[in-house]
């Protein structure tokens, strides 16, 4: 409006110059006998008068309006590009809607900012695998230029998945007896990108049209038969969900900003979701129940270092797991991260525990975003939950959780091969998966780079000494 007003302010000088400026005066003399009284009376005068006052009037009336006009609609105009970047374009349905026996969560309202806060994570999400039945595994491998490749079964070859270009290596899950889905983020669009596992085979690879670009590795869950919930958290630290009930994907959920790290999902059945993600060095929670809906706001679970490390932030991204007993009325939900040791929150009985020290797995620390933890079956004495680390050891370290607590590190890998570098895994991968009857595969890198793969062996309570079971890993390669 400032320089609207200034253009109107230059108008008005230039028709006043025109009209009393320029402009010829009528045709008397200070010498003539007719004085001015009777100038003022001649009629033919007062028409001149007032043609000359109210031409100008009425150009100056017709601009000021203009400007006004235009400066509102520009304005308003300003403040709409300003307030929303993204232009969401979800189906015709409602996200609050119930479709038969699964509840979609509901919307939640929040304010996105404009700028990028996420942190740096220095360790790639470039491997995966998805598990069909423990004899059906196909592995992903992301290679240079966002090529995404593929092997089916360890006796399988190497050959390109897809032509789309993959920010992460997919993250797979089980939604059924005998279907899965694969969820990943178009490099080039920064999209979510799907593809499931139904009548024996994988299905092409589709898009989720969204208006926002994707930045970290989605988290992905099944909360029944056929369902799943995928989380994502955009550069700016906005976190979207969409829910999908076997047939049909909901609208997006806004659940809200200023997370600053990847985000992880979990469920322990289908009228219960819990989202974990970092503000800063805070460990922040929200939760969505049929009942309630999603809480109003993110939980602060606290800094687990807060009392003893002041310098820059290095803890991992939040990782969580959870269940439900038979016969209990909630479940049991715990989240872990690493910030050189181990720290873990149990949510028990709907109430938090404080952050507890885990064990140490060797003489050093973790390297964070190293882990993966993943859900067990709890069954016959098995784990409720399995975890691997990476540390200073340059090994790969294993824990378990009993459904009462987590246990002491076993051995499952350790590097051997020459150091240019007194930590050579600091920054290398890890991806578990849940194969099903009891069984956990683990994939990670090796020394040379290879693609390798352990099932791990029984019940999780062998003591595995370093330097872990080598005879039990298989030699995948690597891509050509």
């Amino acid at each position: 409006m400032v320089a609207l007003e200034g253009s109107v302010s230059h108008v008005m000088m230039v028709n006043e110059k025109a009209a009393f400026g320029d402009e010829a005066l009528p045709p008397y003399s200070v010498h003539d006998s007719v004085d001015a009284q009777h100038v003022a009376r001649d009629p033919t005068w007062k028409r001149w008068l007032r043609k000359r006052f109210w031409i100008p009037t009425s150009v100056l009336v017709l601009l000021v309006v203009f400007g006004a006009i235009f400066g509102t609609v520009m304005g308003v105009k300003a403040s709409k590009s300003s307030s929303h970047s993204y232009s969401p374009t979800p189906p015709a349905y409602s996200a609050s809607t119930t479709y038969g026996w699964y509840p979609y969560p509901s919307p939640s309202s929040s304010t996105s900012p404009d700028s990028s806060i996420l942190q740096p994570q220095k360790v790639p999400r470039d491997i995966s695998l998805a598990a069909v039945s423990p004899d059906n595994l196909l592995f992903w491998d992301l290679r240079e230029g966002s090529t995404l490749w593929k092997k089916e079964g360890s006796a399988g070859s190497w050959s390109i998945a897809s032509d789309r270009k993959f920010l992460v290596a997919p993250v797979s899950i089980l939604t059924g007896a005998s279907s899965h889905i694969a969820v990943s983020v178009d490099a080039s669009s920064g999209h979510i990108v799907y593809q499931f596992f139904r009548e024996g085979k994988w299905d092409d690879w589709q898009r989720l049209e969204f208006d926002t670009r994707f930045e970290r590795r989605p988290a992905v869950v099944s909360r029944v038969e056929g369902g799943v919930d995928v989380a994502g958290v955009t550069a700016a630290g906005h976190v979207w969900l969409i829910s999908y009930d076997g047939s049909q994907w909901s609208e997006w959920t806004d659940l809200g900003h200023d997370i600053t790290s990847e985000v992880s999902a979990t469920s322990w059945g289908p009228d219960r979701l819990d989202v974990f993600g970092k503000r800063g060095k805070t460990v922040m929670h929200r939760s969505w129940t049929a009942a309630s809906g999603w809480t109003q706001d993110w939980e602060d679970l606290g800094n687990p270092w807060e009392s003893y490390y002041t310098d820059n932030d290095l803890s991992s991204a939040p990782l969580a797991v959870s269940w439900q007993e038979e016969g209990a009325q909630t479940g049991v939900l715990d989240v872990f991260m690493t910030r050189q040791g181990s720290e873990h929150k149990t949510l028990r009985n709907n109430q938090w525990s404080d952050w507890t020290t885990m064990y140490a797995s060797h003489e050093g620390y973790e390297f964070p975003d190293t882990q993966s933890l993943v859900k067990g079956d709890g069954v016959d004495g098995r784990p409720f939950a399995h975890l691997v680390s990476r540390g200073t050891s340059n090994c790969i370290h294993y824990n378990v959780h009993n459904g009462t607590n987590w246990g002491f590190w076993d051995y499952l890998w350790c590097y051997e091969g020459s150091r240019t570098t007194d930590y050579p895994t600091q920054f290398m991968p890890t991806y578990l998966v849940n194969a099903g009857d009891g069984k956990v595969e683990l994939v990670a890198r090796d020394s040379e780079d290879n693609y390798i793969k352990l099932r791990i062996p029984g019940d999780g309570k062998e003591d595995l000494e370093w330097p872990g079971p080598k005879d039990l890993w298989e030699n995948l390669g690597q891509p050509a």
